[in-house]
């Protein structure tokens, strides 16, 4: 019997299986652009295969991309809930990736019963028992420098004390900023006491918080802050700063405050690189006025599976003067 070579073979199943196993072990040494070209060929060939479909979700997701990841997922779906195990965890996370919290404690109520036992469902039920605890954050720079326009020497320290959530979108926080530097005319610190409440609900984070000096709550200022998720790889934001933490501490210790008006943009392509700006205004009470812009980003040089390189940069331009009276 003669084959016919211009018939289509029907594909081996368990070979196209091997493929997606290998395509996820790139995914895991984190060579994530050879797993998402190896995933989306596999697709090309068999656009049902739900294995793939769920790979490619993950990987996706695992880049940054949630929005993206979160179409795949109900792509994927199943009737079957014992089938559809895969596709439901990995849209719980891409829902928590996006704050859509509500989402999440929906799909952790529907998959408790069955999965309870799974590990992955272990790893997704500890990742949302962090959302429900409190955090601390702490920030700390140190400087020293031949000049003396913002100290020979100087530190600046913030900390961070943020409750658990309540109604999944809102925690309060309390946060201290202490700030001290060198002049030749003498040493200044500054030190701030605020608190505020933090709201984070699908693609918005939005900050109030009031502020005064810790020790007499003198100089009250406040903060206002939204950050605004546009896709997967737009970020845009805008800060009022009200008696702001920017002003240099010269001026402060003379008397003179500030406020900061700022907006921001992001751009996230990938793990591999990002680039950012930002444009502000800070007025000054002695009628002084400072204009700045900032550009920042990364680029990921080199992506080992044990190490990785990564370059940052900053540059910008301000004009203005801010003189002693």
């Amino acid at each position: 019997v003669r084959a016919r070579e211009d018939l289509p073979g029907k594909p081996n199943p368990a070979y196209t299986n091997v493929r997606v196993v290998a395509a996820m072990a790139r995914a895991y040494a984190d060579q994530l652009d050879e797993a998402i070209e190896r995933l989306e060929a596999i697709l090309a060939e068999a656009p049902g295969n739900r294995q793939a479909m769920i790979g490619l979700a993950h990987v996706y997701r695992w880049r940054g991309w949630p929005e993206r990841a979160e179409a795949i997922y109900r792509e994927a779906w199943s009737e079957d809930p014992l089938d559809n195990f895969d596709a439901e965890y990995g849209l719980a996370y891409a829902e928590l990736d996006q704050q859509n919290y509500e989402d999440v404690r929906t799909a952790m109520r529907r998959l408790s019963p069955p999965f309870l036992t799974y590990y992955s469902f272990d790893d997704l039920h500890g990742t949302w028992s962090r959302h429900f605890r409190s955090q601390i954050l702490f920030d700390a720079r140190f400087g020293r420098s031949s000049g003396d326009t913002f100290g020979s020497k100087q530190y600046d320290a913030n900390l961070w004390w943020f409750t658990y959530p309540w109604r999944l979108n809102y925690r309060a926080y309390v946060r201290t900023f202490d700030s001290w530097a060198e002049f030749p005319e003498g040493d200044h610190a500054r030190r701030r006491l605020a608190g505020g409440v933090e709201y984070r609900k699908d693609r918005w984070r939005l900050i109030g918080e009031l502020s005064g000096d810790r020790w007499d709550l003198d100089t009250p200022g406040g903060r206002l802050q939204a950050d605004y998720r546009a896709s997967d790889h737009w970020l845009i934001g805008a800060e009022a700063d009200f008696a702001s933490y920017a002003t240099p501490l010269r001026a402060d210790r003379v008397g003179i405050t500030s406020d900061r008006y700022s907006v921001r943009a992001r751009y996230r392509r990938s793990e591999w690189w990002d680039l950012g700006g930002e444009l502000a205004f800070q007025p000054f009470d002695d009628g002084n006025d400072i204009t700045s812009a900032t550009l920042y980003g990364s680029y990921r040089l080199i992506n080992g599976y044990t190490y990785k390189l990564e370059l940052y940069g900053s540059t910008g331009l301000a004009n203005g003067t801010l003189e002693e009276p």
